[in-house]
């Protein structure tokens, strides 16, 4: 569509002076020769500090006098001759003015940035903006963040603009007066009104339309508001000054967001005034986008103005007489936007709402048909514990939640219902909107969640956080995979909204929300039972099963499933499920106790191995107490232990001569749970037959309850769950009260492994000098959080800090009831697939360092973990005598999910002491050799680079190493190779820009060391895939070129 007449081009020209534009003509017409001169100042004034705004915000589009006479500018496009002719002269002035300082509150000297932090708004902006408040706790530090400071000084720019006006009062105390007015104040909310809603503009005391009988501020306003919108077009975006600040290679948020922005700018030419008007007139507008996102978003911008024409023209109608008329733009058109080298349109990856609902609520994602269970009792647990803690925040530090009840009725049709209800925080409509109806979008991984958790850290001055088990936001649709329809009912505890009424007949379909005055429809419930609104803060929430989706369902059978201890009392049917935590996680559950073996079974024992044993055999039982030994709070538990005690005639007796191999005789105990709920111990003594000889087995039996102390009550909710899960030899585990699935281990039925940490007898003959059987409750809490599946059907990982954490307290909790010397190095946890490889991908130094466990000295440094043979030592024995060396065991890197003390070792050996690769060649085998030593002399710091490699990855070596990278197997790599000695120097840079490449090269070496046969690499292949990285590292960027020595041969590395 062409424009009429003689149109007029704003933008790629060059910026005429302001005295040269039609605005100021006007303003030298009507007023006199000392206000244009005291207005002439002001402006000065004005852009002396729109000068300092780009060292604020060196990266946003420019806001400098350029840009304030741009604005003038496009102010007097808006009015044309006739509108100019109408203006007074302190409109005309207000409007220079306004366009010159309504961003001159971006400007912020050096010793004004330093202070923004104890300024008396910043509380207030982080109240407003949880993500910035988030950042700033996670920097740790006292200086402010700049993307943070950037926000705030943008935040505040509109309302700093009073400061600004009151330095000039100060300095010039009459250059503000207009006659005898001081317009500052006017001219100041003139400035803030452009960052304010356009509603502001309706307020008659700071919008008069007759200020001085002369000025309507409200139409001023709505000229600022325009005309600082339309400045849109390449004069704000130099191309040198883009070239010059490098956004295109930022690959951060803020930067990306810039880079944006700019190139939205550059691809603009601007707006094109038509010569006539009429009501809501067109704009044109030119612009030419090399890429689809620019112009999407150039596109996109254009529809917030035309967004901002409507409101605006609303408003107008409230301006006085003089201006109610004036006629402004309603249309931008869009046809001579050009896409260069494309074709334009949203071709981008876009969702099926419909098929996503169903794949989300369907048995792609979930196993189990009643998963709903679990989410809404763990979104119950939640809630509940997040009221606990704001309330402790608001000064009541005693409160405890009320008990969430859950019960079950079938209706007058014949449906079967569930409702679970709380008392903890309840929803407000905000939170509704937000995040119970945004599938997939939780608000509990919410930065506003997470400011409302520091801040009550922070009024308790506690140390504990809460962490919800709750995070991936798909609960409520767990809820259609069998149900029908869900009913609502809350109250949030800040009880701004009132009560709330929210029904859903399905995912497809529109939910009625209802509210005060509105009559809110009674909740279901039991026939006579139904309740009407929430009166105490907290959800209630009720679901029809659908006959046609669900079988026999037993709410009783999924409450113990899923419950473990809960931190909140589950009630159901009068009766607390998961059991008392104060009984099950707070008091061991024996006492240290010697059962002997009664005489026949001793006597049955020494038969099958061909020996009269007259001395009785001993079983120990331990309590391993791992809530009082924790070094964390966040990990609670009780285990009992069980291993036999050694006696002379037994140990004879297994290594008696005999014609059979010697590990055919075989003593072991097993754990074991009836159908009573009894736990019972299983003594089992084998023999091999010889010849034709058949073998000689037997098996005792010990009743273990009458040695245990947890209540009957307890034990049977625990019981429950065990039999429920079919989990009938080793600990139970949960987070906040929920279960945890079981890993899929080549030990379905064993959570933590059946390796020993106790030696109890040094007979070569036993099944293993290292068994031990465990039996227990083990809960994790808020932060130590295990990673699970979407489903939460699948353990995914335990982070290290988790396993960090429960591997202390199980080995401390052991000291404290047998002799140090017996214990084993650490490592209970089992994590391999079903065919025994490792899980988890290799532990990385830059994670272990997060781990304060390992860098407090009165944590794992106290423990005696290293040996030399003879004697167990600490970190911290090693430190106090630097003469005194242990061997090192370095673990293989792929399979650090089952060698915790390897990984433990290594980090710290090199974060405490120091270590070296002792490499010696013996001449009695021959054959070199090589041995990791750590002693007390601390090692070197540790560097960025290093953070990206597993610990122990390069050592010093010692000796005569013949110039190799590295010996063998889980040996470090030789930290003065060339080739460690380059990728060490740009591990950061390649990290950041060649991830991939990176990766390959650290993968490739990582796989060197596996013992893995699906993920080894032949020495042939690690070589050949590291050399092909360095020529492309050399390719892409020859400032990072590898030299000739750094590339490999099969000779650096000892086969």
């Amino acid at each position: 569509m062409l424009l009429p007449d003689e149109p007029i081009i704003m933008g790629n020209k060059p910026v005429k002076e302001l005295k040269q534009l039609p605005l100021w003509s006007r303003l030298e017409k009507a007023a006199t020769h000392e206000q244009v001169a005291g207005i002439e100042k002001l402006v000065e004034l004005a852009a002396g500090r729109l000068l300092q705004i780009r060292d604020t915000f060196p990266t946003y589009t420019l806001h400098d006098r350029e840009h304030a006479d741009n604005v003038v500018r496009l102010m007097g496009e808006l009015l044309d001759d006739n509108g100019i002719k109408n203006l007074s002269a302190l409109e005309a002035a207000i409007l220079i003015l306004g366009a010159y300082f309504h961003d001159a509150g971006m400007a912020f000297t050096a010793e004004e940035c330093a202070g923004l932090r104890h300024e008396e708004h910043f509380s207030k902006f982080l109240g407003a903006h949880p993500e910035a408040s988030v950042t700033l706790e996670r920097a740790k530090g006292e200086g402010l963040p700049d993307d943070i400071a950037e926000r705030y000084c943008r935040w505040r720019h509109g309302e700093r603009v009073f400061d600004v006006l009151n330095g000039i009062r100060e300095d010039h105390s009459t250059l503000l007066l207009w006659e005898t007015h001081d317009i500052g104040e006017m001219l100041a909310h003139l400035c803030q009104s452009h960052n304010l809603e356009i509603s502001a503009l309706n307020d008659d005391e700071q919008f008069p339309i007759d200020f001085r009988y002369e000025c309507d501020l409200r139409f001023c306003a709505i000229l600022l508001r325009l005309a600082d919108i339309l400045d849109f077009d390449r004069s704000r975006s130099p191309e040198q000054v883009y070239r010059d600040l490098g956004l295109a290679k930022r690959r951060d948020h803020s930067g990306s967001t810039s880079d944006l922005e700019w190139r939205k700018h550059l691809a603009s030419e601007g707006f094109v005034f038509p010569g006539k008007r009429e009501p809501d007139y067109q704009l044109g507008f030119l612009a030419g986008s090399n890429e689809p996102a620019v112009e999407y978003d150039i596109r996109g911008f254009l529809t917030v103005i035309e967004a901002e024409f409507t409101r605006c023209a609303a408003v107008l109608r409230s301006c006085s007489g003089r201006w109610q008329s004036h006629l402004l733009p309603g249309r931008i058109d869009q046809q001579n936007i050009r896409s260069k080298g494309y074709t334009y349109g949203e071709h981008r990856f876009t969702l099926d709402r419909h098929e996503v609902l169903q794949l989300l609520m369907g048995d792609k994602l979930y196993e189990d048909p009643y998963v709903f269970v679990r989410e809404l009792l763990q979104n119950a647990l939640d809630t509940s514990r997040h009221r606990e803690f704001y309330e402790q925040s608001m000064g009541n530090p005693d409160f405890r939640c009320e008990p969430i009840q859950v019960s079950e009725w079938i209706d007058s049709e014949g449906y079967q219902w569930v409702r679970i209800e709380d008392f903890g925080m309840g929803m407000s409509e905000e939170i509704i909107n937000d995040f119970l109806l945004k599938v997939g979008r939780s608000y509990y991984n919410s930065a506003r969640f997470e400011a409302d958790v520091i801040r009550y850290a922070r009024k308790t001055k506690a140390g504990h956080q809460f962490k919800p088990i709750s995070r991936f936001g798909i609960g409520l649709l767990s809820c259609f995979i069998v149900g029908d329809r869900v009913e609502i009912a809350t109250r949030h505890v800040s009880g701004d909204d009132g009560p709330i009424r929210l029904s859903l007949s399905g995912v497809q379909r529109f939910f009625t929300l209802q509210k005060r005055p509105n009559l809110l429809t009674k909740m279901p419930g039991p026939p006579g039972k139904e309740s009407g609104e929430r009166k105490l803060p907290g959800t209630t929430l009720c679901i029809r099963l659908d006959p046609r989706k669900s079988d026999i369902f037993v709410l009783a059978t999924e409450l113990q499933r899923h419950l473990l201890a809960p931190p909140v009392p589950v009630i159901f049917e009068g009766r607390n499920i998961g059991g008392d935590p104060k009984e099950l996680l707070d008091t061991p559950w024996c006492e240290p106790t010697t059962i002997i073996l009664s005489e026949a079974d001793t006597k049955k024992i020494g038969d099958v191995f061909g020996a009269t044993l007259t001395e009785p055999i001993e079983l120990r039982l331990l309590p391993v107490d791992i809530t009082n030994h924790s070094p964390s709070p966040y990990i609670k538990g009780q285990l009992f232990t069980v291993f036999l005690e050694e006696s002379e005639e037994l140990r004879l007796a297994l290594e008696s001569s005999s014609p059979v191999r010697t590990n055919e005789k075989q003593i072991a105990a097993f754990i074991a749970m009836n159908s009573d709920n009894a736990v019972t111990v299983k003594i089992q003594a084998y023999r091999k037959g010889v010849g034709f000889e058949k073998d000689k087995k037997t098996t005792c039996s010990i009743n273990f309850m009458p040695y245990l102390t947890v209540s009957g009550k307890s034990w049977d909710e625990l019981a429950a769950y065990v039999h429920s899960v079919k989990l009938n030899k080793i600990a139970c585990v949960g987070h906040n009260g929920i279960s945890l699935p079981l890993p899929k281990s080549r030990h379905q039925d064993a959570w933590l492994s059946t390796r020993a940490l106790v030696t109890p007898i040094s007979g070569k003959n036993l099944e293993s000098t290292r068994w031990y059987k465990t039996w227990g409750l083990v809960i994790f809490l808020d932060n130590l959080r295990p990673d699970v599946s979407i489903s939460r059907d699948e353990l995914v990982s335990l982070p290290w800090a988790v396993r960090s954490a429960c591997e202390l307290a199980v080995w401390r909790a052991l000291t404290k009831v047998m002799p140090q010397e017996r214990i084993e190095e650490p490592g209970i946890f089992d994590l391999n697939d079903e065919e025994g490889k490792a899980r988890q991908p290799p532990i990385l130094l830059g994670e272990l360092l997060s781990d304060e466990l390992l860098t407090r000295e009165e944590m794992w440094p106290w423990e005696k973990i290293f040996s030399n043979g003879k004697n167990r030592f600490s970190v911290m024995d090693l430190k106090s005598d630097p003469s005194r060396t242990v061997t090192v065991h370095s673990p293989f890197w792929s399979k650090t999910a089952e060698d915790f003390s390897g990984v433990l070792q290594a980090f710290l050996t090199r974060y405490w002491l120091r270590m070296v690769v002792w490499y010696e060649y013996n001449a009695w085998l021959p054959r070199q050799y090589s041995t990791v030593v750590a002693s007390g002399e601390r090692s070197l710091s540790i560097n960025e680079a290093e953070k990206l490699f597993p610990p122990l990855f390069f050592a010093e070596y010692k000796g005569k190493h013949n110039g190799i990278l590295r010996v063998g197997g889980n040996t470090p790599h030789r930290l003065d190779h060339p080739f460690s000695q380059w990728l060490l120097k740009y591990a950061v840079s390649l990290h950041q820009n060649y991830p991939g490449l990176f990766g390959q090269i650290r993968d490739a070496l990582l796989a060197s060391q596996s013992t893995d046969s699906l993920n080894s690499l032949s020495i042939e292949d690690v070589v050949q895939r590291i050399n092909q990285s360095l020529e492309r590292i050399g390719e892409l960027d020859p400032k990072m070129k590898p030299p000739e020595q750094a590339f490999l041969k099969l000779a650096d590395f000892e086969k």
